[in-house]
């Protein structure tokens, strides 16, 4: 039996609940309950699964043991709220534990490593491994992986140090950590509660030197078998100093003294001691001979215990474990990475600036990473890393990016061998804590699929509602949701409407949209968002070309009467008609419901939940496929770059626009914020303003033409106080419109850009401060939000500081494809990144300055090349100029300006001349009275040429 004289009585109080064998605890499935030791009835309490052998009491003071362990659980382990609310504080402040972030990095943990083979070949399947020094977790969880035929013990002294009860519980218990590996608080420096022999291995990092000289030694040697192994990294030796010095603590002998010591203690085994210098088997880049080195001339070492056959057996390689496709890898916090950039820079203010000291504390990790090159990035490691910052296992990480796992081990290996990750086999929770130690930021889970985003709703919205259309200013709770969108799911069922087929939606922000969405998402059906504002017949072209033969829609103009699959929403008009839709009302689908709640069985992460249609701008429409993984990614990506929380929002964009759908469709949700719908009056900008004044509503998201227009209304632009955030998409804005507009109002605007194919969120300005940089007349998209961005060349090469390049995209929330069209999707991306086709740069504070479509290039009579955006901005600042383009015209490729005002272009042009001399400038102004936008207020340039001819 394991622990020493522990017997598996169960209390006389409570035979039922209290029923407990050694068997149990190794599984790991024993919450709470109590072991008592055989013969003087001492308890020991096993809590939230973890054997607290630091509480053991005389079972004469234990009259009702389910008391007591309800005081422990109540004393020591605290609500889990109230722990992440611990841990939020530090990490708003910062505050980090330099040597738990450093330990996987550590030679002194890493000292273990040449001794795996051999381990590997004497420990047999279910052997017991104690691991004595399980401070931050990181032990335990490696040990565990490492062996897991075996079972691992790690020991903590108790409700101390960076983790104590609550930390173990919270990070790692019997759920969370590996299966293999079980957790007990107790004191090294008492006896420890094991049976003599019961050990196979002790691993005791940072503990020899550290405990009673006159117990832990000799406890350690009871435990463990006559032939087991004894490793001890990290003692400190006499033998020097370190230089410079720095005090170390603890018992410091002389390498020879150690070994005296030890060689006495096991006099009587067929074991001796070797003691090996920690640098020694830290720099060696060839294979060692296990031989003892006592007086060496290093003041750090490890000492092995084990049989005399074992000596100069040959040991392997210290600084890296063999890759393994169940291994995470962890980031190094001592490097600043930069995957926008592919840059690697040492960064010497992490650890809370305590890197400097922690590397002079380390000199022979100190003088490694000083040998180390740092070559940038290469696209395939930073899509690798970008991904492993998810804690995937490298598994993972290959069917992420679509790569055989022998391809990507040597990418890993790389990665190793220049220090900027460490792999090991750990758990996700480990993976968790330890970048937490590294980063002080908390895990963040996204939902795969948006059953995910369902649950818990209900907790969200207690005390607020869920939707309010603008309408008829009506407002459904979330029990009025939940009932509503059941409804539609069986609706859905009974009509043969699954996860193998798809639905049209043309509608604009009626609240049956979003009902029908959610309810289609959580059945794994796909939605064809399509413009209710096209004709009839291009609805049902875009319709049938995705193979969608329902359609959904609040317009009855678009009903086919003839055609049972089109559904129309109700609307005050349907409800006050003679009946006419009696048949094909929504309404009328969910009459069957019978109040019975479903739930989702199957995994829905990577089906199609909507396809969009592209702009057309350049071009036919492509039929964009997004998922429901990168669809939920997008949307947390939105509300967390904002900072949405349980807020009121009006998104403005249209339901077949990606930001108009998902804004109020997932965003909002993840959020708990309440969703408004704009009514046909909040078309117009003035009422839209007058009706987020008038209800409260803290942020609006919209285009920046909606911005323009608000201006012109003067005096009637007054915040109220509410509003607080405006977000703008869909075409660059203008710093004079944010500027202005900010100063009227108070509010912050701010920018974010992404294409539908990139998850329609990539990169935001999100307080930024990206006033003009480095040109007066351009202003930045911010910085990347929830996704990479690199700026090559044409040669796919990554581009220096304040050089354009063409931008691409990697991320969780790109497109799966367009639809049946493998040739598009192929000449659109390259090895996982989405190639937007857009110019920019970075600037010199790392902000990213969009130029324009590389595509929108016009070809001068010289045979250079310009940008139209940068001169289009010149005519605006034009007085009396409202808007401006600029073309190229034939047969002479000159350069036309077609400006929107009432001035006279020539004495417009003259003026320009004057004020940029320098600048190439158009031939020829042309008055017009607009200019071609889409409803997102891109402006649609292949229409230029019609408006030559026009005075």
């Amino acid at each position: 039996m394991l622990l020493e004289n522990l017997n598996a009585l169960s209390s006389p109080s409570s035979q039922e609940t209290l029923k407990l064998t050694n068997e149990v605890i190794t599984e790991g499935n024993i919450d709470s309950g109590i072991l008592y030791y055989k013969n003087s009835e001492v308890a020991v309490p096993i809590v939230n699964g973890f054997v607290l052998h630091g509480e053991v009491r005389p079972w004469s003071n234990q009259h009702d043991p389910e008391e007591w362990l309800q005081d422990l659980k109540n004393s020591k382990f605290s609500e889990t709220s109230e722990y992440t609310n611990f841990l939020k504080e530090k990490s708003r402040r910062g505050s980090s534990d330099a040597y738990a972030a450093f330990q996987p990095f550590n030679e002194s943990s890493r000292a273990l490593y040449p001794f795996i083979s051999i381990l590997k070949q004497t420990l047999n399947p279910g052997d017991i491994i104690l691991d004595t020094w399980c401070r931050s977790g990181w032990t335990g969880e490696l040990l565990a992986g490492l062996f897991p035929e075996q079972r691992i013990i790690s020991l903590w002294e108790g409700d101390s140090n960076v983790l104590g009860y609550r930390g173990f519980d919270y990070w790692l218990n019997s759920a969370k950590r590996q299966s293999n590996l079980e957790v007990i608080f107790t004191h090294p420096d008492k006896p420890l509660p094991f049976a003599t022999n019961s050990i196979r291995m002790v691993h005791g990092l940072d503990s020899l030197h550290r405990y009673n000289k006159d117990i832990f030694l000799n406890e350690c040697l009871r435990v463990c078998e006559n032939d087991g192994l004894l490793i001890f990294p990290h003692i400190h030796l006499t033998n020097s100093e370190p230089e410079p010095f720095f005090e170390r603590g603890c018992q410091q002998y002389h390498g020879s003294e150690w070994k005296a010591r030890v060689d006495a203690a096991v006099l009587s085994t067929q074991r001796r001691c070797w003691i090996l210098p920690e640098v020694e088997l830290f720099d060696s880049d060839f294979p060692l001979k296990l031989s003892d080195n006592s007086e060496t001339n290093h003041y750090n070492a490890l000492i092995l215990i084990a049989p005399e056959k074992f000596d100069h057996c040959e040991l392997a390689s210290s600084k890296h474990l063999p890759l393994n496709e169940e291994f995470r890898l962890i980031q190094n916090p001592l490097f600043n990475i930069d995957l926008n950039q592919g840059s690697v820079s040492a960064d010497s203010d992490r650890l809370g600036g305590f890197a400097p000291e922690m590397l002079s504390r380390h000199p022979c990790y100190d003088q490694h990473l000083k040998n180390l090159k740092q070559p940038r990035l290469t696209a395939d490691e930073i899509r690798l890393l970008w991904q492993a910052q998810n804690g995937l296992t490298l598994d993972e990480i290959s069917i992420k990016m679509n790569m055989p796992i022998q391809a990507i081990f040597p990418i890993a290996e790389s990665l190793c061998n220049r220090e900027l990750v460490h792999a090991a086999p750990i758990s996700k929770s480990m993976w968790n804590l330890q970048t937490f130690y590294g980063f002080v930021q908390l895990p963040q889970e996204v939902a795969n699929e948006f059953s995910e985003v369902w649950q818990n709703l209900d907790l969200l919205y207690q005390s607020q509602p869920m939707i309010h259309w603008l309408e008829d200013g009506s407002e459904l709770i979330f029990d009025d949701v939940e009932f509503l969108v059941n409804a539609t799911r069986v609706a859905l069922q009974e009509r043969n409407i699954n996860s193998s087929t798809r639905v049209g939606l043309a509608s604009s922000h009626h609240p049956a949209a979003l009902i029908l969405c959610w309810a289609c998402w959580l059945e794994g059906v796909c939605v064809i968002l399509l413009d209710e504002d096209q004709p009839a017949e291009k609805i049902r072209s875009l319709q049938l070309s995705c193979d969608a033969h329902w359609l959904f829609t609040d317009n009855p103009s678009i009903i086919n009467q003839q055609n049972d699959q089109s559904i129309l929403f109700d609307t005050a008009e349907t409800a006050n008609s003679s009946g006419d839709y009696k048949h094909q009302l929504f309404s009328s689908l969910l009459e069957s419901y019978n109040n019975k709640k479903i739930s989702s069985s199957r995994d829905y992460s990577n089906s199609d939940a909507v396809i969009l249609f592209s702009s057309g701008s350049s071009g036919e429409s492509k039929r964009i496929v997004i998922t429901q993984k990168a669809l939920c990614t997008s949307g947390f990506n939105m509300a967390s770059t904002f900072n949405w929380k349980r807020d009121k929002i009006l998104s403005l964009g249209p339901f077949s626009m990606m930001s108009g759908l998902r804004n109020p469709m997932v965003a909002s949700l993840i959020s708990g914020s309440t969703i408004f719908l704009p009514g046909r009056e909040t078309i117009m900008p003035i009422n839209a303003w007058q009706q987020v004044q008038d209800n409260l509503i803290n942020i609006v998201t919209t285009v920046p033409s909606w911005l323009e227009i608000l201006l012109e209304a003067g005096d009637r632009l007054k915040n109220k106080g509410a509003l607080k955030q405006i977000l703008v998409t869909g075409s660059q804005l203008k710093s004079q419109i944010r500027d202005k507009f900010s100063a009227i109002t108070g509010i912050t605007i701010e920018d974010y850009y992404g294409l539908t194919e990139t998850g329609g969120l990539c990169a935001a300005t999100s307080n930024s401060n990206t006033h003009q940089i480095n040109n007066e007349k351009e202003t930045s998209i911010g910085y990347p939000a929830g996704a990479v961005i690199n700026i090559t060349d044409d040669e796919g090469k990554l581009v220096n500081i304040n050089q354009s390049g063409l931008l691409r995209v990697y991320s969780n929330q790109l497109m799966d494809r367009y639809l049946d069209d493998p040739s598009s999707t192929e000449n659109s991306t390259e090895n996982g990144w989405f190639l937007t086709g857009d110019l920019a740069y970075w600037d010199d504070g790392g902000r990213i300055i969009l130029i324009g479509r590389n595509d929108d290039l016009l070809k001068l009579r010289d045979g250079s090349r310009m940008h139209p955006n940068a001169l289009e901005e010149l005519l605006t600042e034009l007085p009396g100029v409202n808007d401006a383009a600029v073309l190229i015209t034939e047969p002479f490729n000159s350069l036309l300006g077609l400006v929107v005002t009432k001035k006279n272009p020539e004495e417009l042009l003259n003026l320009l001349k004057k004020q940029h001399p320098n600048e190439k400038l158009p031939d020829k102004l042309k008055c017009v009275t607009s200019l071609p936008y889409n409803r997102n207020g891109k402006l649609q340039r292949t229409l230029l040429h019609e408006l030559q001819g026009d005075e």
